[in-house]
């Protein structure tokens, strides 16, 4: 792909006789199935919808948990920290909800306001190198 991350394609054989042919028009309807594979350890979902449903409530970062040593911090889009937690995925420590720990414009313990935060991501890996990752993050409820 344009990231230079290998691509596999996972589709089945479209001249597959024993697929179903649902508009008749001499090919079976497969589906394309494409994996990316990437080296990178780490991957971030770019929104969280805080409501409560039990579904994205929480700011997740998979494969943080393999990397202790590391820090979150989140922002507002004017610049000020409204989170901030050291060796986050890690057992025990509080994960994002959408609601400030940091320095606020609005009463800390309160929800967020629906809108584009901005994380910075400082982790150590086993070999001892800092990696950073930064990007947004959207809340909608």
């Amino acid at each position: 792909d344009p990231n230079g991350d290998d691509v596999i394609d996972l589709s089945d054989d479209p001249i597959n006789t024993t697929d179903v042919d649902l508009d008749n028009d001499g090919d079976a309807e497969d589906e394309t199935i494409i994996e990316i594979l990437s080296d990178d350890p780490i991957t971030i979902y770019t929104g969280i919808t805080p409501n409560g449903d039990g579904i994205n409530d929480d700011f997740r970062i998979v494969g943080l948990r393999n990397f202790p040593n590391n820090t979150l911090r989140i922002y507002n889009r004017w610049g000020v920290q409204v989170f901030e937690e050291d060796g986050y995925e890690q057992p025990g420590v509080e994960l994002f909800k959408g609601i400030s720990n940091g320095r606020v414009t609005i009463s800390q313990n309160n929800k967020l306001p629906v809108g584009t935060y901005y994380y910075v991501l400082e982790y150590v890996t086993d070999t001892g190198q800092t990696m950073n990752k930064v990007g947004y993050l959207y809340i909608n409820m």
